[in-house]
């Protein structure tokens, strides 16, 4: 897989002050918004004065679900649909609202059904084009008391978390579920978030009692050569909010989620202050919520944190907390990598009868009228698309077109073992324009010798090449012409690795391909048990040598020395 130069995108930040929860009350609020970017506090310590934080945006109880959606989140998909990760949080204290941002209602729904939403217009809008072919999937999980907990799936409890070899992290065994409309989303979501985990505390009558992470995979296929693939990942991120005991009255098992909530929350904020102060250790496994946000803090993804604070005196201490924590993470910078491979996919092969008649209709058909403009560069391009290799199956096909054959699919099959396996002997080349006369395994029959790609077509008769015979009823078998000397080396190569497993010490044994330090002691034990080694099948008696494994052994010691 492909991974382009990575960009720098520091971590977007917008803070969301929600009105007061009874209309009745008249205090004066904690916290006001001054514009699109700035907010003021009171001091705590000191409540005459105040304090003021920028931000990227600023929306205060008069802004809408809308305007927060279209200015600070929908932006973000585009790179989803070009082969980046996005993600998007919710953060704040208890009873802040975090939940409404992130959900919403069915009359005024949130982030996370508008932004599923849009992906899917986009993807149907961009396969409608026949360029692309758009695949979405979902999987939705719950981080309660520091386990990963499957939504989709109750029955998967306490699943691990993994990172790939290209650094991104992964939940091996999550729930994955392919979604085509809004509707088949919605009615999966919905009986999902039923699962989830909430409560009622004094400060919250459903609180969450979880993190909760939908996740959005969306594969892009290109239709047309070069066919390239683009995976793109969008990571919608409720946080259960920051609590203080002493004003939610918890205890029991309450007191015990409450726990668990603060300490990933904490954790968090250690990750923020280590990518900050430039440490070279940043301390993501310290708690499950860390390791799923690996990617959206100091990773590969766009990030946009919605801090939702509350204008109640009470929560004064919790705001200030929440803006401190938002005004260190607008700090963090993140490179986001464009996700992309090429497949190795051959051109379609056209009959003698579609010429490059069939060819414009089925690229017209593909662009659409108004892109009549591109077919001649396309063409062009699917042309030149390994037309040698088709060439040279046409020449060969010509040759035993008198036969009941089908030689095009035994010279294909030809052409992959040879990129199959490059450490052997050419066996099978690319040049079929011409046929050599010769004799197999001492028969009259005429034979054709195919030239490997490049050389002459009057190759040595020893060379390693495959031969068509054609029988008396008109019939192609293909054999394969092996040099004795190759066969004598072989023999050769093969004695002198017996020799080695039956008298070699461990440093002598880890020399050969496949053998470490523990199979060269298990070989050294099975020798001094049972005597030396006559063929190399004795190999599979030895304790975790299997016959997969003796037989990549053999490939890699004996064949690939040839």
């Amino acid at each position: 897989m492909d991974k382009p130069d990575s960009e720098r995108s520091k971590v977007k930040v917008a803070v969301r002050q929600r009105p007061f929860l009874h209309s009745s009350e008249r205090e004066e609020p904690c916290l006001r918004i001054l514009d699109k970017q700035s907010v003021s506090i009171m001091n705590y310590r000191d409540r005459r004065e105040s304090v003021v934080y920028s931000f990227d945006w600023c929306y205060g109880p008069d802004n809408s679900q809308q305007e927060l959606y279209e200015e600070a989140v929908k932006p973000e998909l585009s790179h989803v649909l070009r082969g980046q990760n996005a993600s998007v949080f919710a953060y704040g204290p208890t009873g802040t609202g975090k939940t409404y941002t992130m959900v919403g209602t069915s009359g005024n729904p949130g982030v996370i059904p508008r932004a599923v939403g849009d992906l899917l217009h986009a993807s149907q809008a961009t396969a409608q084009t026949k360029l692309w072919a758009v695949c979405i999937s979902i999987s939705y999980l719950e981080i309660y008391q520091e386990k990963v907990r499957d939504l989709l799936d109750t029955n998967k409890q306490d699943l691990p978390i993994r990172q790939d070899r290209n650094g991104a992290i992964l939940v091996p065994g999550l729930t994955e579920r392919v979604v085509d409309s809004y509707a088949q989303f919605e009615r999966i979501f919905m009986a999902a978030s039923r699962h989830r985990m909430t409560a009622s505390t004094q400060l919250n009558h459903t609180s969450s009692r979880s993190h909760s992470l939908l996740m959005l995979r969306v594969v892009k296929t290109e239709q047309v050569t070069p066919f390239r693939r683009f995976f793109g990942k969008l990571h919608l991120v409720d946080l259960a909010g920051s609590e203080d005991n002493r004003r939610t009255g918890n205890s029991g098992v309450r007191l015990k989620e409450s726990g668990s909530i603060n300490s990933s929350l904490f954790a968090l904020s250690k990750v923020v202050d280590a990518l900050n102060q430039g440490f070279t250790f940043v301390p993501y496994r310290e708690s499950k919520l860390t390791r799923l946000l690996q990617d959206s803090l100091g990773g590969s993804a766009h990030t946009v944190m919605v801090t939702n604070l509350a204008p109640e005196q009470h929560f004064l201490f919790d705001s200030t907390s929440a803006l401190n924590f938002a005004s260190k993470s607008k700090l963090v910078v993140n490179r986001p990598l464009t996700l992309q491979s090429q497949q190795p996919v051959m051109k379609r092969r056209l009959s003698n009868n579609d010429g490059e008649l069939g060819r414009n209709a089925t690229l017209a058909t593909a662009l659409g009228a108004e892109n009549t403009s591109l077919i001649g560069p396309l063409l062009k391009q699917q042309k030149t698309f390994q037309m040698e290799v088709w060439e040279r199956l046409e020449s060969i096909e010509r040759l035993v077109s008198h036969g009941n054959v089908q030689p095009v699919g035994l010279a294909r099959n030809a052409l992959k073992e040879r990129n199959q396996q490059q450490c052997q002997p050419l066996k099978c080349g690319s040049n079929l324009m011409g046929v050599q006369p010769g004799t197999a395994g001492g028969d009259s029959m005429p034979v054709g010798v195919i030239a490997p790609f490049g050389q002459p077509r009057d190759v040595h008769p020893n060379a390693f090449l495959p031969t068509a015979v054609c029988d008396s009823e008109g019939s192609v078998k293909v054999y394969e012409a092996v040099d004795s000397n190759a066969l004598h080396f072989n023999e050769k190569q093969k004695q002198l690795v017996l020799d080695i497993l039956n008298h070699g010490n461990v440093r002598q044994l880890k020399a050969l391909q496949k053998v470490g330090e523990k199979r060269a002691k298990l070989i050294i034990s099975w020798r001094e048990e049972h005597g030396p080694f006559t063929e190399m099948e004795d190999l599979t008696k030895v304790e975790g040598l299997t016959s997969k494994v003796v037989n990549s052994f053999w490939t890699a010691n004996v064949m690939c020395n040839m």
